[in-house]
């Protein structure tokens, strides 16, 4: 049975999203799950594997010449992919700004159904881009979680989005919202949210910037906040 697609996504930078993201895939990894979690944020490289203490000898840019061998069985996908634990799996999708170019639709949706018939959750951060290549991310996933900070400009920009996610054929109710660093001082309380937004609210997460800080930043290994 092919894996559960879940793809985080904001039209905000520096929201939480990749911590996030990462964080719970580990939680799912923890309830005996197998996950990958695969990184498609093509802003920037994104030192992913440092916030879990993970080396990566492989990126996507470098999988993209033999797509099709995985998918015949010639090569085996975990011989490419870190891990975390034995059921936490990860893959950046570049290692230098230049490879982004080679990562097409076309890429991203095959390699999400690679990575959907080896496990049973596929956890994406999607980036904060509306692009094409997060097109086919959306289209592959089968649950969109949106992460919001409760300000106005967040809000305006993720109904901006919503509308755009429809007129493109997108159904609202595969889309929630996470709220992160809720009821942060002079933000806007969720119970405002919810009426300007037409989707469900699923999480609401307290600014925690200590832990965030501790987990970050031990010298000899980065511990995953849930950990």
């Amino acid at each position: 049975m092919p894996a559960r697609v879940i793809t985080f996504f904001s039209l905000q930078g520096g929201v939480g999203k990749t911590l996030i993201s990462i964080n719970t895939g580990i939680c799912l990894s923890k309830e005996n799950k197998k996950v990958f979690f695969l990184d498609l944020d093509l802003n920037a490289v994104q030192p992913i594997g440092r916030l879990i203490g993970v080396e990566n000898r492989y990126c996507l840019f470098d999988l993209i010449p033999y797509l099709d061998e995985f998918k015949e069985n010639k090569r085996d996908i975990m011989n490419y992919v870190a891990s975390y634990n034995h059921n936490f799996f990860f893959l950046p999708s570049i290692l230098k700004l230049p490879q982004r170019k080679s990562i097409t639709p076309e890429v991203v949706k095959k390699v999400i159904s690679l990575l959907s018939q080896n496990a049973d959750y596929v956890i994406i951060d999607g980036g904060d881009s509306l692009t094409d290549n997060l097109i086919s991310i959306l289209e592959s996933s089968n649950l969109i979680l949106v992460i919001l900070t409760p300000d106005v400009v967040g809000v305006y920009q993720t109904q901006w989005l919503f509308d755009t996610l429809q007129s493109l054929g997108f159904t609202l109710t595969m889309i929630k919202i996470i709220i992160n660093r809720a009821e942060s001082y002079g933000s806007i309380n969720w119970q405002e949210l919810r009426a300007f937004l037409p989707v469900e609210i699923i999480s609401l997460i307290p600014s925690e910037g200590k832990i965030v800080n501790l987990a970050i930043n031990k010298r000899d290994r980065s511990i995953p906040i849930v950990v």
